[in-house]
């Protein structure tokens, strides 16, 4: 329920010290940091991840002390004067170019939910625990009236999870937090993905140069796109829902959707995936028909010279790699992934019938 309530705090151990005492690792503003390639995050993460082992969920004995560029947050921590702190009752955690703006905007003008009007990222990208939790705070705190009880708070991140230290977090704090992921057919989230990048460079909010399409087949990223990021599974596999995975298990409960679903033609199958969300978060009244956002209109014949069209003949070793790929993806989700009670679909035959595509060239 989203209510202002008294819960579980940042703990001072699982690596907090650690990054406390990394000095020379400035604090960068939350939307330059989320930018940063994802195995930068996770050189963090794997600082936190040797150091775990018991979890503490003590609260602070001492104020945190924010960087000078950082003082409307001072005294914020301070459970002296702050006693009651606000709940995150739903997480929009992935994936990019899967319809989470779209969840946002809609969520920001439903009458149960309220939302930051940005991402914020600060659970899975800033290195001091206490400053993560502050920001978060903050940023809740600023998007809604926390006096009302009924409301259903909640924040966007694609790429959410995917560290260690983010998943901790959460649990650490916040583990009644139910998750939302989006996801679509592993070749059009690349060319997706790689467009938007490119629009971006083009827009002056990204810097160049821009590597080649083939060139991010594998582990190598640029800002975040690679046929790797492309393997869902790599973070849904973290939350530790099937009987075979290695991970820990986690407490959340987790709604997973795709693309295609949200922009799903047939009215009736439109109000079964509103309704299933809307049931997933313990919503009253309905949601409106979904509105796509955050539409990349920079393609085709408006396209930048790099931007791609992924069905190129050029691109079609590219494609064999998201496609092999996306077969074992499609696969581990319909196999394991959604036989987890946690787990919730809309429509399973609907959706099975969609993402068994995964395993087939889209462009034959």
């Amino acid at each position: 329920m989203g209510t202002t309530t008294e819960h579980q705090q940042p703990s001072t151990s699982r690596g907090t010290i650690a990054f406390r005492a990394m000095s020379c690792c400035a604090i960068l503003s939350i939307g330059v940091f989320s930018n940063l390639p994802i195995n930068l995050q996770d050189s963090a993460a794997s600082v936190s991840q040797s150091l775990r082992g018991g979890s503490s969920t003590a609260k602070p004995t001492t104020m945190f002390v924010l960087p000078a560029n950082e003082t409307d947050y001072a005294g914020f921590h301070d459970n002296e004067t702050n006693k009651d702190e606000i709940a995150l009752d739903f997480y929009v955690a992935g994936f990019p170019k899967c319809g989470t703006t779209t969840l946002l905007r809609t969520f920001a003008q439903h009458e149960e939910t309220v939302v930051p009007s940005m991402e914020e990222c600060s659970l899975d990208v800033v290195f001091q625990d206490d400053y993560a939790y502050t920001r978060l705070q903050q940023n809740l705190k600023e998007a809604t009236n926390r006096t009302d009880p009924n409301l259903k708070r909640g924040i966007k991140c694609p790429f959410g999870l995917t560290t260690a230290k983010g998943i901790e977090r959460l649990e650490d704090w916040f583990p009644s937090t139910k998750l939302i992921f989006g996801v679509r057919h592993p070749v059009f989230f690349f060319q997706s993905f790689y467009n938007y990048r490119i629009l971006e460079v083009n827009q002056g909010k990204q810097q160049g140069p821009i590597p080649s399409p083939e060139s991010l087949i594998g582990s190598v990223d640029w800002i975040r796109v690679s046929t790797d990021n492309a393997r869902f599974e790599r973070v849904l596999a973290k939350l530790g829902k099937t009987a075979a995975s290695k991970e820990p298990s986690t407490p959340f409960k987790v709604f997973l959707y795709t693309l295609e679903q949200m922009e799903d033609d047939d009215e009736e199958r439109g109000a079964q995936l509103r309704k299933t969300l809307g049931d997933f978060l313990d919503l009253k009244k309905p949601i409106e028909p979904l509105e796509a956002s955050n539409i990349n209109t920079y393609v085709g014949n408006k396209g930048f010279p790099e931007t791609i069209d992924i069905c190129d003949t050029k691109h079609d070793a590219l494609r064999n790699v998201l496609v092999e790929n996306g077969k074992k993806t499609q696969e581990w989700i319909l196999n394991e992934f959604i036989k987890s009670p946690d787990v919730t679909v809309a429509n399973e035959i609907h959706f099975a019938k969609i993402i068994s595509d995964w395993g087939f060239d889209p462009c034959n």
